[in-house]
C-alpha cells in the first residue's frame, strides 16, 4: 500500500491517529491511501477533500471522515450530515471513474465511513435512541479502528471490488492517480504505407498518458514548507507545478498564490494551463486576484515578482536599463536580473520583510539566481511554502545547481540553513525527484544526455555524477567498476537506458496499430557550411509534409545567437513555399499552418513530434575557452534535442560535435565511456548524496506522533 499524505494533518489529532492505524491496517494491502484526496461534492462550495480515501485491490474504494469528537460531543444529527458530504463526494468520484471509457459500465461505488478515534462507546449505544440503524452501521469507534478490528471490518464488507479483472484495477487506480492532457487524436489515412511515419504518429496520440505515482504525489501534495523537484526533461515539472497551484487555489481560495517562472512571454501559457487545471478541479475559473503567473523580473508592460517584492518592500524597482546603465549595454538579461535581486538584498539589509504570499511555485529554478530564491523565502508567510522545479541539463544563464546549501547557505558548523532532505512530520519528502520521462524516447534522450555532460568529448566529460546509483536516478542503468581505484584509473563505464525510467509509449511498445517497421528516431546531417545547413533543412521538412506532417507537429530549434537565425531560415522556408513563424516576446508559440522557428530559449516547455536541431556546430565552435561557456552551450543542444515527442533531426556542420554525435550513434543504443574522479569534472551533478534522499518517497511511512 502506498500511503499518500496530501496535506499536514499535524494540527488534526483524529486524523492524525487514523492516519497511524491506517498505516498498520493496511500495510499488506496493493493500492494506495490518501488524506485529502482532491475530490469535491458538486455542491459544496467550501470544496472540502475526504479526510480519507482508500483504493485497495482487495477492498475495494473507502471514503472516511474522520472527526475528534469526545462521546459527550456525539450528535447524530451532525454524523449524519459529515456522513452525507461523503456519499456526495463518492458520487463525485463514481462519476469520475464513469468518464473513463475503459471503466463504462464497472461499479465504482465508494463505501463511506465516519470515524471517531477518541469515542470508546461502541456505535449501537451511541444512536440507540435516535434509531438511526444506517448511521449506526457507518460509524467506527475507538474499538473498531484498531488495526486487527480495521482489516477485518474493511475486508467484511462486500463491495464491487470482488468482480474488477486486473486491467479494470489498474485503470481504476490510475484514474484515481490522473492523467496528462492528451493529444488531439489523429488516425493515419487508409492510403498511408506500412512503413510511414504517420502510423506512428497516430498510435502515440491515441496512447494514454497515467501520472505515475510520484507524478500524482507532485501534483496533489502540499508540503508544509519547502521543497525542491527536480526532473529529467519531459518528466512534466511544468505540468505537475501548474496541477500543485490550482490544487492550492480551489483548497484555499484565500490565499495569495504566485507561479514564477523565468521566461518572457510565458505569461498567457502558463495561466492557460493553471487555469485548465482549475477548472477540471471545480468547473469554475480561478480568481485572479489570488493565483498570479508572474515572470521573475517582470517590466513595466507585465509585472513580475521581482517588481512586487520591491515595491511591497522599499519601493525602488530596477529595470533593464538601470543594469545596462550599471553594468554595461552587452549585459546578459539574466545577469541584470541577479543585479538587481541583489540590490533588493542589500536594501531591506536585516530587516523583516513584511511578507506578503502564502506560496510560491517556481517553474524552471536552474535559470534564476540564488538571490531570487531568498527574497521569494522573505516574501511568504509561514510555514513559507517554497516550491521550485529544476533540470541541471536544462540552465541556459548560469550553472547554480538550486539546492539549499547554494542557496541559502550553511551554519558555521557546515549543516545546511535550509534542510532539505528527509521528510517533513506529515510525510511529505522535502525533496522530489522525477527520474520517468514522457516526452522523448529513451534513445534520444540517452543521446542527449552524453552530448550535454560530453562523455565521449575529447578533453573527457564536463560535467557528470560519479556513482551507480546517481545513474540510476538519472533514468540509466549503469555497469562498470565503481570503486574508488575504479574511478581513479577511469576505467570504463557503460550506460544503458533503464525501461522503468522511461514512460514514452515507443519504448514500452504499447501502440497497437502502428507501423511495424521500427523508424529512425534521431538521424544527423552534417554540412560544410551556411546555405548547406538551409537546404538540408528545407528537404527534410518538405519530405515531412509530403509524407502527411501537419506543419503544426514540427519544430526548428537554432542555438543562441546561431547562424542561420531563426528570422534568416524563416525568410529562406517561405521563399520556398513553406510557412513558417517565428514567435515573438508575447503571443502564441505557433501559428496555423506554420512550422515554428525559434530559438532554443523560447523553446523551452514546448515540444513536438518531429524536431529538427540546426546549427549544433555552435556547441564545439573554436571560439568557446570558458568550460562554463562550454557547458551552457551543450545545455543548449540538449534543450534543443529533448524537444521531440518521437523523430529529430540534428544539423551542424562539419566539427568536433557532430563527430561526437556521430559516434553515439554508431554504438547506441547505450553509450561508454572512461571514469572520471568528481575532482576532474568541471561542474559535479552529485544529487542524492546532498540530499540524504533520492526523493522518491521510498522510505517507511512515517508515524506522526
Amino acid at each position: 500500500m502506498l500511503f499518500c499524505p496530501n496535506e499536514a494533518p499535524v494540527h488534526l489529532e483524529g486524523q492524525r491517529l487514523l492516519w497511524n492505524l491506517l498505516q498498520r491496517a493496511l500495510r499488506l494491502e496493493d493500492g494506495s491511501t490518501w488524506f485529502r484526496y482532491p475530490i469535491f461534492a458538486a455542491d459544496d462550495p467550501a470544496r472540502r477533500r475526504p479526510d480519507f480515501l482508500v483504493a485497495s485491490r482487495t477492498l475495494g474504494l473507502w471514503l472516511i471522515a474522520c472527526r475528534g469528537t469526545r462521546v459527550d460531543d456525539f450528535d447524530p444529527g451532525r454524523a449524519q450530515e459529515h456522513l452525507a458530504l461523503l456519499a456526495a463526494q463518492g458520487d463525485a468520484l463514481e462519476k469520475r471513474c464513469a468518464a473513463e471509457p475503459g471503466l463504462a459500465g464497472i461499479d465504482c461505488r465508494a463505501n463511506i465511513r465516519l470515524a471517531l478515534p477518541f469515542v470508546k462507546t461502541p456505535a449501537q449505544a451511541l444512536v440507540q435512541a435516535a434509531s438511526e440503524p444506517e448511521v449506526e452501521r457507518r460509524i467506527l469507534t475507538f474499538d473498531d479502528l484498531r488495526p486487527a478490528a480495521l482489516s477485518r471490518h474493511l475486508a467484511s464488507t462486500g463491495g464491487p471490488a470482488a468482480s474488477w479483472t486486473e486491467a479494470q484495477w489498474a485503470l481504476v487506480l490510475a484514474t484515481l492517480r490522473g492523467s496528462l492532457p492528451s493529444h488531439e487524436s489523429r488516425p493515419a489515412p487508409e492510403s498511408a504505407p506500412e512503413d510511414s511515419p504517420l502510423r506512428w504518429l497516430a498510435a502515440l496520440r491515441r496512447a494514454p498518458r497515467w501520472l505515475d505515482d510520484v507524478q500524482e504525489r507532485v501534483a496533489n501534495e502540499i508540503p508544509e514548507g519547502p521543497q525542491r523537484i527536480r526532473g529529467v526533461a519531459g518528466s512534466g515539472k511544468t505540468l505537475l507545478l501548474a496541477r500543485r497551484a490550482a490544487l492550492i487555489h480551489a483548497v484555499h481560495p484565500d490565499w495569495d498564490v504566485a507561479v514564477v517562472h523565468p521566461q518572457r512571454g510565458a505569461e498567457q501559457r502558463l495561466w492557460e494551463l493553471v487555469a485548465s487545471c482549475y477548472r477540471r478541479l471545480t468547473g469554475t475559473a480561478p480568481d485572479a486576484g489570488r493565483l498570479r503567473i508572474w515572470h521573475a523580473w517582470g517590466n513595466d508592460a507585465a509585472t513580475g515578482f521581482y517588481r512586487e517584492a520591491a515595491r511591497a518592500w522599499t519601493g525602488r524597482m530596477l529595470t533593464t536599463a538601470d543594469a545596462q546603465n550599471r553594468l554595461g549595454w552587452r549585459l546578459a538579461a539574466s545577469q541584470g536580473f541577479e543585479w538587481a535581486c541583489g540590490q533588493l538584498e542589500a536594501d531591506l539589509g536585516e530587516t523583516v520583510a513584511e511578507p506578503f504570499l502564502d506560496a510560491i511555485l517556481i517553474d524552471a529554478g536552474q535559470d534564476l539566481p540564488p538571490a531570487c530564491y531568498r527574497l521569494a523565502y522573505r516574501a511568504l508567510r509561514a510555514p513559507r511554502r517554497l516550491y521550485w522545479t529544476h533540470d541541471d541539463a536544462q540552465g541556459m544563464d548560469n550553472l547554480v545547481i538550486p539546492r539549499a546549501a547554494s542557496i541559502f547557505g550553511l551554519h558555521p558548523d557546515g549543516s545546511p540553513r535550509l534542510d532539505l532532505s528527509g521528510q517533513y512530520p506529515s510525510g511529505i519528502p522535502r525533496a522530489r525527484n522525477l527520474r520517468r520521462g514522457y516526452r522523448t524516447p529513451s534513445s534520444i534522450f540517452t543521446v542527449a544526455e552524453a552530448l550535454v555532460m560530453g562523455l565521449q568529448r575529447k578533453g573527457g566529460p564536463l560535467q557528470a555524477v560519479t556513482h551507480r546509483d546517481e545513474w540510476n536516478g538519472l533514468g540509466f542503468l549503469a555497469e562498470g567498476d565503481f570503486t574508488a581505484r575504479g574511478i581513479r584509473f577511469g576505467r570504463p563505464i557503460a550506460l544503458h537506458p533503464d525501461p522503468d525510467a522511461s514512460g514514452h509509449p515507443y519504448d514500452h511498445r504499447k501502440m497497437p496499430d502502428a507501423a511495424e517497421q521500427e523508424p529512425a528516431l534521431l538521424t544527423m546531417v552534417e554540412t560544410t557550411e551556411e546555405q548547406a545547413t538551409i537546404a538540408a533543412l528545407m528537404h527534410g521538412l518538405r519530405a515531412d509534409l509530403e509524407a502527411g506532417f501537419m506543419p503544426e507537429d514540427l519544430l526548428v530549434v537554432v542555438p543562441s545567437q546561431a547562424q542561420p537565425s531563426p528570422e534568416k531560415l524563416r525568410i529562406a522556408l517561405n521563399h520556398a513555399g513553406i510557412e513558417a513563424f517565428v514567435p515573438g516576446l508575447t503571443g502564441a508559440f505557433r501559428q496555423p499552418g506554420c512550422v515554428t522557428i525559434c530559438n532554443v530559449e523560447a523553446a523551452r516547455g514546448q515540444e513536438a513530434w518531429k524536431v529538427y536541431a540546426c546549427a549544433l556546430q555552435r556547441v564545439t565552435a573554436e571560439s568557446v575557452v570558458d568550460p562554463d561557456d562550454a557547458i551552457l552551450r551543450r545545455n543548449q543542444a540538449f534543450v534543443a534535442l529533448t524537444r521531440s515527442r518521437m523523430w529529430c533531426v540534428a544539423i551542424g556542420e562539419s566539427g568536433p560535435f557532430m563527430d561526437e554525435l556521430a559516434g553515439l550513434l554508431r554504438h547506441g543504443p547505450g553509450v561508454t565511456f572512461r571514469a572520471v574522479p568528481s575532482s576532474e569534472l568541471h561542474r559535479d551533478l552529485s544529487y542524492w548524496l546532498l540530499t540524504g534522499s533520492d526523493g522518491r518517497g521510498g522510505e517507511p511511512p512515517r508515524e506522526l506522533s
